[in-house]
Formats: C-alpha cells, sequence, structure tokens
C-alpha cells in the first residue's frame, strides 16, 4: 500500500507534462507507425509475390527472406518505442521524487 501511494504522489508532481507526453507519442505513433506497418506489409506481400494472404499461402509468405527481414525489422523498431516511452516514464517519476518539473519537452 505504501508503494501506491509514493507512486501517486509521485504522478501528482510531473501529472501535466506525463499526459501530454503519452497524448502526443501516441500520436505520433498513430500517424506514423500505422501508415509504416501497413506499407511494409504490402511491400513483403509483394515481395513474397502474394496479392493477398489467406492460410494456405501462410508458411510461403513466412518463409520468404524479405517477410523475415522485415518483421525482425519491426521487432527492433517496437522495441525502440517500447524503450522511449518507458525512459520517458523513469525520468519523469525520477524527477518527481526530488520534486523537481520536468517539462513535456524534456521527456522527448
Amino acid at each position: 500500500m505504501k508503494k501506491i501511494k509514493l507512486a501517486l504522489k509521485l504522478l501528482k508532481v510531473n501529472i501535466k507534462p506525463l499526459f501530454l507526453f503519452e497524448l502526443v507519442y501516441h500520436a505520433l505513433l498513430l500517424i506514423v507507425f500505422v501508415p509504416l506497418r501497413d506499407v511494409l506489409f504490402s511491400l513483403s506481400l509483394k515481395a513474397a509475390g502474394l496479392k493477398y494472404l489467406s492460410q494456405g499461402k501462410l508458411l510461403n509468405y513466412f518463409l520468404n527472406p524479405v517477410t523475415l527481414l522485415l518483421l525482425i525489422l519491426l521487432a527492433f523498431t517496437v522495441a525502440f518505442v517500447v524503450i522511449v516511452e518507458v525512459s520517458a516514464v523513469l525520468y519523469c517519476f525520477h524527477a518527481s521524487y526530488y520534486d523537481e518539473k520536468v517539462t513535456t519537452r524534456e521527456l522527448f
């Protein structure tokens, strides 16, 4: 219970910059990452010589080297996105622990 109270106390110190960071960060992800994912998926289908993905063609699709490369690229991209977000939240809570105010710009 003490840890929850501490977390809420720390959240109150910098809640506005953290909320704005999360809002802008997720909006940017929706604007950039989702369309990029769709384009990469279309490119991987073309590279595998497929017009659409069906259950019968699934194995051929995933065994294609281009598909594997794009999946690895996607995994690294997702890992980077998560690391950036977690780092910003940790930075915000660390600053809050020492009663320091942060700006949204600092979180980026």
